[in-house]
């Protein structure tokens, strides 16, 4: 009972701060600018992100096999795929707390006593490689902005240290704490790569479509950072955080606060149409505990 009440509380706290940052957002943007972006877009532009987003999770979910695999969990590719969209679902639309990820855990649990500490850490490493991948795109589109933006010269040095210190705290971590999963570290890295260029080539759509794609590369990094902000569960499914980093980063980028707002509207409504899809998944039902007789 605590612990409902507790994982309750949490949701409605994400709720409130989520609603708290999308009323300042709208405070500080012109809304029939964001309205009007939105009108006028070219929605088939919308409809190709939505396939190429989708594809980009069926390689996600493909990429969390691997770590299942390194725990003796024999599960499908279409199973894991399946896994991965119910995930996506519930970290959207499961009131609570619990979470895509907490589900994932229960159920693998009890599907193959796998033992939560060692599932959850698989949680973790794919977390932490869609932030490397993240992270050294974002610092690479970086580099291609005019260098007079900085606050100061020596700030150009920033990145490049921060991307070194994170390579190496990762590999480090990775090797020092999750030794088991070492089978799945360049499928995992390669994999997530690949499914953050697929979203960077899906905000270029999302560009298009919108009719802004000539200022596609400071809006690219700004998303990047962006995603690194909607990382942290603050909010539901990064919707809040997102938009108001985009409105913050207006200070340093030549960038209008709402075709910024419009870009990041439009990639949450597209990811939430993938999300639903989740909710039309049906998996096994979690195996029954064993009834012990005496």
């Amino acid at each position: 009972m605590r612990d409902n009440v507790k994982r309750s509380l949490t949701w409605a706290l994400k709720l409130g701060v989520t609603t708290l940052a999308l009323w300042w957002v709208f405070r500080n943007v012109e809304r029939e600018e964001v309205v009007s972006l939105l009108r006028n877009s070219e929605w088939g532009w919308f409809i190709i992100t939505f396939l190429l987003l989708n594809l980009s999770q069926v390689i996600s979910g493909y990429r969390n096999l691997g770590l299942y695999q390194c725990l003796g969990v024999e599960l499908s590719p279409w199973m894991a795929i399946k896994l991965y969209y119910v995930g996506m679902f519930y970290n959207l639309f499961l009131p609570g707390g619990i979470g895509g990820d907490g589900y994932k855990v229960y159920w693998l649990q009890k599907q193959y006593k796998s033992g939560v500490k060692k599932l959850s850490a698989s949680v973790l490493i794919d977390r932490m490689c869609g932030m490397l991948a993240l992270g050294v795109l974002l610092l690479g589109l970086a580099s291609f902005l005019p260098k007079d933006i900085w606050p100061h010269p020596a700030a150009i040095w920033v990145g490049p240290t921060l991307l070194i210190a994170g390579i190496f705290g990762f590999f480090f971590i990775y090797y020092r704490w999750f030794p088991s999963f070492k089978p799945a570290l360049w499928r995992s890295v390669g994999l997530s790569f690949v499914i953050q260029v697929l979203q960077v080539i899906s905000v270029l759509f999302i560009l298009q479509a919108l009719g802004i794609f000539d200022k596609a590369l400071s809006y690219l990094v700004v998303f990047l950072g962006s995603s690194i902000m909607a990382v942290i569960p603050i909010t539901i499914g990064g919707f809040g955080a997102r938009e108001v980093f985009m409105v913050y980063a207006v200070e340093l980028l030549p960038i209008d606060k709402g075709e910024a707002v419009a870009l990041t509207l439009s990639f949450f409504m597209i990811a939430v149409a993938s999300s639903l899809i989740g909710g039309l998944v049906r998996l096994p039902k979690p195996k029954p505990e064993p009834v012990v007789t005496t």
